[in-house]
């Protein structure tokens, strides 16, 4: 399909992307393993109880990894429904702005949805004030959201999923907003299954997106798990990147066995 899109490249860089709150010294040896599996990015999510608990995950990591991976960071404020650790708190500017000041030391590659996604007004202001590159956009579900991110100049990467905001042709489109307004994008995949993986995929095949994000947080959170409901899953090659599908259509094959043995007929 990317091809049909205008796409020429058949593989993306993956970045690992945890899902989890854990303690800093596991999510070090998280990273390692990440870096020994072949990835050359991770994202981590700091929503730990205090700004200070937050600011040692990424040093602890930074000291374990030094140079050899690139570290994200994602608040997921962006959106009302706390699912990864149900009683953190609500970052208000105050604590959005000292994270990514503090981030700023570990050359961290961007901190994602610090703020509510519709305070636009709040990121515009934090970006002045950073060097730490922000991202967001992932549960928008209307263009006109992510439009206002782009035109009032609110993120310096936009990640909108073509599973919320448009389809595939849809994504493509923002994509192409994005890099005429010089910004990049990096779609995000937490969509619930590989389907969704596999469809932001090929919108990165058919645009500038310089990551897939790649979700993956074992042992919880496995390859087999997320890809449950496809013959076969999607893996990282040795060389951190994921080969786009050249199959017809998404590329993929629906285990519909397997589907069926966990389903309901309606």
């Amino acid at each position: 399909m990317y091809r049909y899109l205008g796409g020429a490249r058949d593989k993306i860089p993956a970045y690992a992307s945890f899902g989890e709150v854990r303690e800093p010294k596991q999510r070090a040896d998280d990273a390692l393993a990440a870096l020994e599996a072949g990835f050359t990015a991770i994202k981590l999510r700091p929503r730990h109880d205090t700004f200070a608990e937050d600011v040692e995950e990424v040093r602890v990591v930074r000291d374990a990894v030094g140079d050899r991976l690139q570290i994200a960071c994602d608040a997921n404020q962006g959106w009302r429904v706390d699912t990864f650790k149900p009683d953190s708190p609500r970052w208000d500017f105050k604590r959005a702005l000292a994270t990514a000041k503090a981030y700023e030391e570990f050359d961290v590659m961007w901190l994602e949805e610090p703020l509510d996604q519709f305070d636009f007004e709040g990121y515009r202001a934090l970006r002045t004030q950073t060097t730490t590159r922000l991202a967001g956009g992932e549960l928008a579900g209307d263009i006109w959201a992510v439009r206002e991110l782009i035109e009032r100049r609110c993120l310096d990467i936009i990640q909108p999923d073509a599973m919320f905001t448009g389809g595939i042709t849809g994504a493509v489109q923002i994509a192409h907003m994005a890099r005429i307004a010089g910004l990049e994008f990096a779609p995000h995949t937490w969509s619930g299954n590989g389907i969704g993986l596999v469809a932001n995929l090929h919108v990165l095949g058919a645009t500038h997106g310089a990551y897939l994000e790649y979700p993956y947080d074992p042992p919880s959170f496995v390859v087999e798990s997320r890809d449950a409901m496809l013959v076969e899953p999607i893996r990282i090659g040795p060389d951190g990147t994921v080969a786009l599908p050249q199959s017809p259509g998404l590329g993929i094959q629906l285990d519909f066995d397997r589907i069926e043995s966990v389903g309901t007929p309606i």
